[in-house]
């Protein structure tokens, strides 16, 4: 049941993400979510630093590298990417989560960031559908 309900929070911070993002930069908004990817894969860098766990930082940094690659290329090119990066860095987040070595992430995080990602990458997609 915990899990259930770290997973709908993270629902509803997209749902806040996007109601800002729709407030403050509506004629930019899929270039938002496009660079917001690097951050969220950086939030992984922020914990293995704060844990100590430097021997994490190459496969974090690698993360950060990847979702921003995919994030930018997607905002200048490929729209397609932002929701293809959404959506996968779900598969991140539980594979670090399923990892003993991974205990400088807080328990809570992967299961809120399940529901955001989650949620962004279907509302991205719906966003390119109707255009």
């Amino acid at each position: 049941m915990g899990s259930v309900l770290l997973i709908l929070s993270g629902v509803l911070l997209s749902l806040g993400f996007i109601a800002l993002v729709r407030w403050l930069h509506p004629r930019h908004e899929l270039i938002v979510y496009g660079i917001a990817l690097a951050p969220t894969a950086g939030a992984y860098v922020a914990f293995a630093l704060i844990g100590g766990a430097f021997s994490a930082l190459p496969r974090e940094l690698l993360g950060v590298l990847t979702y921003g690659t995919l994030g930018l290329v997607g905002a200048w090119r490929l729209p397609v990417l932002i929701a293809f990066g959404w959506a996968t860095h779900v598969a991140w987040d539980l594979a670090v989560a399923g990892e003993a070595t991974a205990s400088y992430v807080p328990a809570w995080w992967p299961a809120i960031c399940v529901g955001t990602d989650l949620f962004l990458a279907g509302y991205i997609t719906a966003m390119l559908w109707r255009r």
